[in-house]
């Protein structure tokens, strides 16, 4: 099993491999990301501070001069008590880094009640025509996090979803290290080909997978990555069974289940020990 490395460029991943809040764990459901532009992961925040972890994805080049093809994102901060703006940052993504798991860091923003809520929105290169594409409410004191009232844009330059289908993950072996799979598809076999976020899974050490659904678009390619211990780390292409000649196939009707998608986990490096003096 061997590094994609190659990808890397492309698909950024900085998972958050667990947030710790007065000592519990904080996961946040994301909603299926079939084609969307900003599906929220996680955050953490001491009521005083916010940390929040974001998929972007491109649809569109908002800077025309710059060749690498940028999507500009706004990032709104509320308070979620009075609607007050307390702190937004910018951000943009390049088609050959989509879909780019963004980390803000460590964002000052204190609500007067503990509840937040961020809203991230896809701007243009002056700034101008926003489009409300992901809109979350964080509690500070729980953690708790759920999907706000509002409309969230459909964007018509993002593929439109109309047929799932579903395939069942097996792992012939144990996820060697604490870590994340990453589902994601594409209309064509190879690396560089635009790829679109699915889910994240988080798998723990000595894990494995059985019949792990994951609901994907009809008549696409699912590709899954592991990206093993903290943040920042290598990142790994799960082959399928059909590997390396294809890529696993969704099924072409809605609804249907189809081959199971078979894989390994890579034995990793076994980690460095510096001998005492």
């Amino acid at each position: 099993m061997k590094s994609y490395r190659s990808v890397l460029h492309r698909l950024i991943l900085a998972i958050l491999a667990g947030v710790t809040l007065a000592g519990g764990v904080l996961w946040a459901t994301a909603r299926p990301a079939y084609a969307v532009q900003s599906a929220f992961e996680s955050a953490t925040s001491d009521c005083g501070s916010i940390d929040i972890w974001t998929v972007l994805v491109y649809a569109r080049d908002d800077l025309p001069d710059d060749p690498a093809q940028r999507d500009v994102f706004l990032l709104r901060i509320y308070d979620g008590s009075d609607d007050r703006l307390i702190a937004e940052l910018q951000h943009s993504v390049s088609r050959t880094e989509s879909p780019y798991y963004w980390n803000t860091g460590r964002i000052p923003a204190q609500p007067q009640q503990g509840l937040y809520r961020i809203e991230v929105w896809d701007i243009d290169e002056w700034g101008m025509n926003p489009r409300l594409v992901e809109k979350i409410n964080f509690q500070c004191v729980t953690g708790a996090s759920w999907r706000a009232d509002g409309t969230v844009a459909v964007d018509p330059a993002l593929p439109q979803i109309a047929c799932t289908a579903y395939a069942p993950i097996y792992a012939t072996n144990a996820a060697p290290d604490n870590g994340m799979v990453i589902a994601v598809w594409s209309y064509g076999r190879r690396p560089e080909d635009q790829h679109y976020f699915v889910r994240t899974i988080r798998v723990r050490a000595g894990e494995r997978l059985r019949n792990l659904r994951i609901e994907a678009p009809c008549g696409v390619y699912l590709k899954l990555y592991y990206q093993p211990g903290p943040a920042g780390g290598p990142m790994y292409f799960l082959e399928s069974q059909y590997s390396p000649g294809e890529v696993y196939g969704m099924p072409s009707y809605d609804g249907a289940v189809g081959a199971s998608y078979h894989t390994t986990f890579p034995r990793l490096p076994a980690p460095t020990v510096t001998p005492r003096p």
